[in-house]
């Protein structure tokens, strides 16, 4: 209780050193942050879920131990995060509709693909790679169109926001992954 009012006492002080508002104006009214940062928290959430389903949906599948899992699980996600450095660097030369729909299109089709290739390794593999590129993809090109989104002041905690965004899609993908696995796999 102690430590919520003295939060709440700083939260005022802040917002009253600050009369534009806890959060800047022009970030809240920007389509393009809000485009960036709405399909990174999207992109997080399926490559997340899909990274908390895969080890039951692989399980099943194949029967494999929990060590060979591990090692199979480690080549699509270190393919996918590895290729995003080539990606980020060339959607710099994209306009930002072809990217938010590359990357959008990669999400949906990393999702069909585990959702509806449970039943082959390949595709759940193939699913998984799409999956880390898109996420990994989408947090450096997404990041920087957020931030060129907003004025330079402003810059900063548009940022931490974006950020928070991309976490937040860590946090509700798995949670809607257990949800789903538990009630379409483990019945």
């Amino acid at each position: 209780a102690v430590a919520a009012l003295v939060l709440t006492v700083l939260l005022g002080w802040h917002v009253r050193r600050r009369p534009a508002g806890f959060v800047p104006v022009e970030v809240v009214r920007s389509p393009r942050f809000l485009a960036a940062a709405g399909l990174a928290l999207a992109l997080a959430v399926a490559n997340f879920g899909i990274v908390y389903a895969a080890p039951a949906l692989l399980t099943e599948l194949t029967g494999w131990t929990s060590g060979g899992l591990g090692l199979a699980l480690l080549w699509p996600y270190l393919g996918g995060g590895a290729a995003s450095w080539l990606l980020v660097s060339a959607s710099a030369r994209m306009r930002f509709p072809a990217v938010t729909a590359s990357l959008a299109a990669g999400g949906v089709a990393a999702l069909a693909m585990v959702t509806v290739g449970s039943g082959s390794t390949l595709l759940l593999f193939t699913g998984m790679a799409v999956g880390s590129l898109a996420a990994s993809t989408g947090n450096g090109a997404l990041a920087l169109r957020a931030g060129d989104a907003v004025p330079s002041a402003v810059r900063p905690t548009a940022m931490g926001l974006f950020n928070l965004c991309y976490l937040l899609g860590a946090a509700f993908g798995p949670a809607l992954a257990a949800i789903a696995v538990q009630v379409f796999v483990l019945r």
